[in-house]
């Protein structure tokens, strides 16, 4: 069969010659000047089929026919005429120019071809990633979904992750300030011993060592504030209670607040935004404390908190009579149609699901609340 494949292109090469052949002779005596177009209309298609070499192969044969049955003295290879040779001269010349041009035209068809055969399969690959990656975060969701448990997040996350990456060992270290750490979280292969809870004391984490890291990252930090500050486009970069760490001047100048250097630490988007006032705590306990002793007409409650979580402060504010009727709006991870159901049914008076957008997080909030 691969024979077969390989003599194939050079068949088609003598074919298209023969059938030029034979077209040139019947049309002879009935239109002029048709001696060399249909020979290079068999070069092309040969060509084309088979390549530059089968191309070379017409070229030949069609010189030869010319020569033997078009060119006087006929039946005959070899002529002595000036002008015959200057016409068969010009014939070649002609017709090896088409073979190269055409050939040149299939090998870019083919690299085309195969770059698009190689893109569309590094596309693939990417998408098989990302769909990999999508499903991690989607399992890693569902896990936590159940329990809104620090501890039972962590878990779910490097069980998921060592799964995800195909490794014997995946821990959470924490550092603490006293030159060590300790292993918070671990997933393990079972044939592997656990190390949870390891602590580990070692020289090399101190104030000393990490010296140059923290000068680098000041550094960074310094760069990244001058290009903020003077960036012209509204910037603006919040911490998790939604406090300024960074904006521009621009956003500044497009919300009419007051200047850069007084934002810095202060409680953003409800107030600059929205024109309310708020009240920042940093806790559950904090909250309850807060929501007791102020008038409160709404309060934004974030789901993950450390020592008391959202869903444990709602239930104490609604324990509580001085605090059960203020409504409550749960800021959390993107949520099911389903969950914002339950939700509603708790009583809770909408959720607002992270990321969020700071620029109309207030409208939101404001149609949430009426």
């Amino acid at each position: 069969m691969r024979f077969y494949l390989r003599l194939l292109p050079y068949s088609v090469a003598i074919g298209s010659s023969a059938i030029a052949l034979l077209f040139t002779l019947w049309l002879e005596s009935l239109i002029s000047r048709t001696i060399d177009a249909f020979f290079y209309i068999a070069i092309i298609v040969s060509t084309l089929y088979g390549g530059f070499h089968p191309g070379i192969v017409t070229v030949i044969l069609s010189t030869l026919a010319i020569d033997y049955f078009l060119i006087s003295p006929e039946y005959q290879i070899f002529t002595s005429q000036p002008e015959d040779i200057l016409q068969l001269g010009f014939f070649l010349s002609v017709a090896l120019i088409i073979n190269l041009l055409t050939s040149n035209v299939v090998k870019s068809k083919h690299k085309v071809k195969q770059l698009a055969q190689k893109l569309a399969l590094e596309n693939a690959e990417q998408l098989q990633q990302q769909f990999e990656q999508q499903g991690l975060v989607m399992r890693i969701a569902q896990g936590i979904r159940p329990s809104l448990n620090l501890q039972n997040i962590l878990q779910t996350t490097v069980d998921e992750v060592r799964q995800f990456l195909t490794c014997d060992r995946v821990t959470i270290f924490q550092f603490s300030s006293d030159r060590g750490g300790r292993v918070v979280v671990e997933s393990v292969v079972p044939e592997w011993m656990a190390i949870l809870p390891l602590q580990i004391n070692d020289l090399c984490i101190d104030e000393e060592n990490l010296e140059s890291f923290k000068s680098a990252l000041h550094e960074r930090e310094t760069t990244l504030r001058l290009f903020v500050q003077y960036a012209p486009a509204g910037i603006a970069m919040f911490d998790r209670d939604m406090r300024y760490l960074i904006v521009s001047q621009r956003w500044v100048d497009d919300h009419h607040l007051d200047s850069v250097a007084s934002l810095i630490g202060r409680s953003a988007c409800l107030e600059d935004l929205g024109g309310w006032d708020t009240l920042t705590a940093a806790s559950g306990m904090e909250c309850l404390t807060i929501a007791e002793a102020q008038a409160i007409d709404a309060i934004l409650l974030d789901v993950s908190m450390p020592n008391m979580d959202g869903f444990a402060v709602y239930e104490q504010l609604q324990a509580n009579s001085a605090t059960q009727s203020i409504p409550v709006i749960l800021l959390t991870a993107k949520v099911l149609p389903s969950d914002r159901a339950h939700f509603a049914q708790m009583g809770i008076t909408g959720v607002v699901a992270k990321p969020f957008e700071p620029t109309t997080i207030c409208q939101e909030v404001a149609n949430i609340v009426g």
